[in-house]
């Protein structure tokens, strides 16, 4: 299961964005606040969970109504400011996913009649939701659903005069069945994309003993301790602790100890063991990033600049795990979109790269091309050459990139007229 395609409007800076394509990785590449996180923030919006009342026909035909956790409608809260810049207009949304035929073994086991639904074989299934979101009571909002389609097949229509029309291809069962139908196919969609922001520090925690945690940065060290000891969630702490001992990372085992009230994640190696802070903020990074990836099974996941305090190394090591993973199946993490400014990714044949740009009044998506790349690169030194003299940018260029990112950044720079004079200019 992953994305295919998504259109969203009026979501805070994205007026009109449209992408007609994604990867099981895809890349959103391009400079700052040019709509890159707001694209993977809409997408865990529009799949969180919300509640709402149902109401539909019991077996015996009376009218009940039920209460129904599920991403496709329900209240909002304190969501006005979300709204492109504070207009009135609905935010709307249509998204296709891309499903294997095991992906729906659970709809197709528990009501037989869909299999005449699927796609046989190993053809690929597509289901593709339509809706909105509008505005509500004070600064919340409401969303609702008017479409979803599985290979065509009408699962779900609003029609006009506001009625709800559920799988009208099998409109000889029950309206009770044909709803479950309904239900069944996007409860699989429930909570379906995460996103992993890019404040991803560390902090000093006092030792909360058990007491319940979020895998957040404040809060991480407990959390991933409380992992260990439950049994139920100790297989996905070995995971995590694997994959960072393993090749391609190497790093350590990682354990815990309390320093004080403090709780600290220690990596031993062959004669050492050091808190985790020792080293690096990139070692911590790593950590962080692996179980999210671990825990969020059967997720989407979506990174907010994947690169923050990685090495080329470390930020080319993240990316082909996360490919060996999805393409071999190794884990069920299903797709990854990352928001990046990083010129290292994107260049395996099997990652989709879109250049994300903004003129001020609207946000574009093309395919990474040498134009992009050269729109791209004009726009960041335009913008340091107003600062700096030439021999003071390339003081900075060289002083703060790798020695293969200086190399790369003025090989790409030597294309461009503008720039023939600095990189032929001695360095101070």
């Amino acid at each position: 299961m992953y994305i295919r395609s998504f259109k969203i409007e009026n979501f805070r800076s994205l007026k009109v964005i449209n992408i007609n394509r994604l990867n099981p990785i895809t890349l959103f590449h391009g400079d700052n606040d040019v709509g890159k996180s707001n694209i993977i923030a809409a997408l865990e919006i529009i799949f969180k969970s919300k509640e709402h009342d149902e109401t539909v026909s019991s077996p015996k035909g009376r009218m009940v109504s039920q209460r129904i956790l599920g991403f496709w409608e329900g209240s909002i809260s304190n969501f006005g400011d979300n709204f492109h810049l504070g207009s009135l207009d609905s935010i709307k949304f249509s998204v296709t996913f891309r499903f294997e035929t095991d992906d729906l073994n659970a709809l197709t086991s528990k009501f037989k009649e869909t299999a005449t639904l699927i796609r046989p074989g190993d053809n690929p299934n597509d289901i593709s939701i339509k809706g909105k979101i509008e505005r509500a009571e004070q600064e919340n909002a409401s969303q609702s659903l008017e479409e979803v389609k599985l290979n065509n097949h009408e699962i779900y229509q609003l029609s006009a005069d506001g009625g709800r029309e559920y799988v009208t291809s099998l409109s000889a069962l029950e309206l009770s069945t044909r709803y479950g139908i309904f239900e069944e196919l996007l409860s699989i969609l429930n909570d379906a994309f995460i996103v992993v922001p890019a404040q991803r520090y560390l902090t000093t925690e006092v030792d909360l003993k058990g007491q319940t945690c979020l895998l957040e940065p404040n809060s991480f060290k407990n959390w991933l301790h409380n992992l260990e000891m439950d049994r139920r969630t100790n297989a996905l702490f070995e995971e995590i602790k694997r994959l960072f001992q393993e090749p391609p990372f190497n790093f350590g085992e990682i354990g815990f100890a309390r320093i004080g009230n403090n709780l600290e994640i220690m990596v031993n190696r062959p004669g050492l063991r050091l808190p985790i802070g020792r080293l690096g903020t990139g070692v911590q990074q790593i950590l962080m990033l692996l179980a999210h990836i671990v825990y969020n099974r059967g997720k989407i996941v979506g990174i907010e600049e994947l690169e923050v305090n990685l090495s080329e190394k470390s930020q080319n090591n993240m990316l082909k795990l996360l490919d060996e993973l999805i393409r071999h199946r190794k884990s069920t993490i299903r797709q990854v979109l990352l928001t990046t400014h990083s010129y290292e990714y994107g260049r395996e044949g099997t990652i989709l790269r879109w250049f994300i740009s903004n003129d001020g009044e609207k946000t574009s998506a093309k395919k990474w091309d040498n134009t992009a790349e050269s729109i791209l690169m004009r726009t960041r030194m335009g913008r340091l050459m107003t600062q700096y003299d030439d021999a003071e940018l390339k003081d900075i260029l060289v002083g703060t990139l790798s020695e293969g990112e200086t190399k790369d950044l003025f090989m790409r720079l030597a294309k461009y007229e503008d720039f023939k004079k600095l990189l032929s200019t001695p360095k101070k």
